[in-house]
C-alpha cells in the first residue's frame, strides 16, 4: 500500500511567470476540491494519477439518474468528490448487488450507484439515496428484506470493481435516464427532450423516439394516454414505462 504525505508550503519562485502558472494550477486543483483545502486538493489530484497509470482510466464521472435530485442527498458534493477522484475508502464503498454499490453520505443515509464503461472512461451513475438504512424501500435492490452493511466486506479501490460497458453515453450532459436500461441522449435527442408540449417528432426506426415520448410522459402531472396504432408498441411501450416498478 503507498502512503501518501502532503509537503509543506515552500516560497514560490520570484519568476512572475512561475507564479502564475502555479496559482492557475492551485486554482483547478481546489476548484476540482472545494470543499478541502489546497494540500488535501493536491493529495486527491495526484491520487487521480496514480489510479491513471496503473490502467483504470481517471478521473471518473459521476452522472445522476435525472429523478435523483442531489440538493436533497446529504453531503453530496463531497461525496461526489470522493468518488470521482476514486477515493473508494473514504467513501466507504460496498458492493450490494450486481454493479450496484453504495457509499455512506453520513450515519444514516447511503448512495447507491452502478459502474460503466463507454470509450475506456469509467462512470459513476448515481441511481438512488437510500435513507435510514432502508434497503427494503429501494427500487433497485430488490431483495424484499433488510441487508445487513457489517457483513460486507469494503470495496477500497475501484479496480476491484467490474464496470459493465454501455453502447453508448453522452459525457456532456450530468444526467441519464433509466427505462429498462440506462437511456442517455445525444445532443439531438436531448434539444427535443427539453422542448416543451405539445411538439411532434419525427425520425427513423431506432431514433429514440419513444425513449423520448416515455421519458417525457414522467414529467407530465396527472394522467397520460398513450395511443398507437401498433399492439406491439402498446405492449412494448407498457413493459419500458413501468419497468422500475
Amino acid at each position: 500500500m503507498m502512503h501518501w504525505r502532503v509537503l509543506k508550503s515552500r516560497p514560490f519562485p520570484s519568476s512572475r511567470a512561475v507564479r502564475d502558472s502555479v496559482a492557475t494550477l492551485r486554482a483547478s486543483v481546489v476548484a476540482a476540491f472545494p470543499w478541502i483545502g489546497w494540500q488535501q486538493s493536491v493529495a486527491y489530484a495526484m491520487r487521480s494519477l496514480l489510479w491513471t497509470a496503473r490502467g483504470f482510466v481517471l478521473p471518473m464521472h459521476v452522472i445522476l439518474y435525472n429523478q435523483l435530485n442531489p440538493q436533497t442527498i446529504p453531503n453530496f458534493p463531497k461525496m461526489k468528490g470522493l468518488l470521482e477522484a476514486s477515493d473508494f475508502r473514504s467513501a466507504d464503498v460496498k458492493k450490494v448487488g450486481h454493479n450496484l454499490y453504495r457509499a455512506r453520505l453520513d450515519k444514516s443515509n447511503r448512495l447507491l450507484f452502478s459502474l460503466y464503461r463507454y470509450q475506456n472512461h469509467t462512470y459513476i451513475l448515481a441511481l438512488e439515496c437510500i435513507a435510514h438504512h432502508a434497503y427494503d424501500k429501494s427500487r433497485f435492490l430488490r431483495r424484499g428484506g433488510t441487508l445487513d452493511e457489517s457483513n460486507i466486506p469494503p470495496l477500497d479501490t475501484p479496480d476491484r470493481a467490474e464496470a459493465e460497458p454501455l453502447a453508448y453515453l453522452n459525457p456532456q450532459l450530468s444526467t441519464f435516464h433509466l427505462l429498462n436500461k440506462v437511456i442517455s441522449f445525444d445532443d439531438a435527442q436531448q434539444a427535443v427532450y427539453t422542448l416543451p408540449p405539445p411538439c411532434i417528432v419525427i425520425g427513423s426506426a431506432g431514433s429514440g423516439k419513444t425513449a423520448l415520448t416515455l421519458e417525457k410522459m414522467k414529467e407530465v402531472p396527472g394522467e397520460v394516454l398513450y395511443v398507437t396504432r401498433s399492439p406491439y408498441l402498446v405492449h412494448t411501450a407498457r413493459n419500458l414505462y413501468y419497468a422500475l416498478d
